[in-house]
């Protein structure tokens, strides 16, 4: 026998060929470990919910406290609960969809979610898209909401669980899982940690605002390949100004509004900020420009 479990709530909700792969019930990986033999198991977790203490968030925080591997892991589950989780990933994803649907015959012409098993679309113009989702966030069934407009815009990434298919898209899971199981366990990209984070203060509403939508886009992507991270961050977001190492303020500045507080705030951090508070007081005074 291989060293493949497929976990499931319900017997029924696999309907792929057993094959040389054990099948086990959710409460029966979590409550009788002796129950699995192998030395060795990689797990795939197929339950119908990741919810927070779910039996299937039980089954991936088991599986790791057993040295098994699994997919998903904890990590990726709670990630993909809170976009606030995942937001950091998301230029580079809207970056890679949006060129490669440039490239499309026949592009979407509205708003849609795109279905991904094991890095495979049920939309067949998507595949490399769905490999880059599927780097990114390790689950077996991943849904991407995509708003539609002059640039592609994902609000969102979900984990489905095996019930939320119907009986002709379990066709394509159950291929998509055999693929991934005789290709062996892959490790998902890593990438290094960055050495700093700036933020970059915006306002998402400002008509005339000094770096469009794109700019900032382009911005995160050239600051990643620099060890960067790159937060775009509101006025809301005062507070949190400190966890940061550095300010790039991208909104339109005054003394009078937020952003001179929060280039004063960034001073008395001893963190760089662009523009700092002295250049604003200046600039922002035609009296002193004339002179």
């Amino acid at each position: 026998m291989s060293d493949w479990v497929i976990v499931v709530d319900r017997r029924a909700d696999f309907t792929g060929m057993e094959e040389d792969r054990a099948i086990l019930r959710t409460r029966d990986y979590i409550a009788l470990p002796q129950s699995l033999k192998l030395q060795h198991p990689k797990i795939i977790n197929l339950s119908r919910s990741y919810a927070y203490l779910s039996q299937g968030y039980y089954c991936s925080l088991l599986a790791e406290a057993r040295s098994h591997r699994v997919l998903p892991t904890v990590d990726t589950i709670l990630q993909l609960r809170q976009r606030s989780l995942y937001s950091g990933e998301i230029a580079d994803l809207e970056e890679e969809l949006n060129r490669r649907v440039k490239r499309l015959v026949n592009p979407p012409g509205e708003s849609f979610r795109l279905r991904i098993a094991f890095g495979y679309p049920y939309d067949s113009r998507f595949q490399a898209f769905a490999r880059h989702v599927f780097d990114r966030f390790r689950c077996p069934l991943l849904e991407v909401t995509v708003r539609h407009g002059e640039w592609l815009k994902i609000t969102g990434i979900s984990a489905l669980g095996i019930d939320d298919l119907d009986e002709d898209q379990h066709t394509l899971f159950n291929w998509a899982l055999d693929q991934y199981t005789r290709a062996g366990w892959r490790q998902p990209k890593t990438r290094a940690p960055a050495k700093y984070t700036m933020a970059v203060l915006y306002n998402p509403k400002e008509e005339l605002p000094p770096s469009d939508p794109s700019s900032l886009k382009k911005l995160i992507r050239v600051a990643e390949g620099m060890g960067v991270d790159v937060e775009l961050i509101e006025k809301k977001d005062y507070l949190r100004l400190a966890e940061y190492d550095a300010l790039f303020i991208r909104e339109t500045t005054t003394i009078e509004n937020h952003t001179y507080r929060f280039a004063k705030k960034a001073e008395l951090e001893g963190m760089p900020a662009i523009d700092d508070p002295t250049s604003i007081l200046r600039c922002t005074n035609k009296v002193y420009l004339a002179e």
